[in-house]
């Protein structure tokens, strides 16, 4: 049973699409923004394996 037509399913594929990209650009500028941070956590964790909340916070307020 298809609930709307086909014009309006790949109207929504698209818009679903353009969600997911803006998403996914959105993610990769804030990692690129922050990537001294993400590098010094990833090192963290390589050294103790878990850090606590009040540990990772620390590195956000440096």
């Amino acid at each position: 049973m298809q609930m709307f037509g086909e014009n309006i399913g790949d109207k929504i594929g698209q818009e679903v699409k353009i969600l997911i990209d803006t998403a996914y650009r959105d993610a990769q500028t804030l990692l690129q923004e922050h990537r001294d941070k993400l590098d010094r956590i990833a090192e963290a964790l390589l050294q103790k394996e878990k850090i606590n909340e009040q540990d990772f916070k620390k590195f956000f307020d440096e």
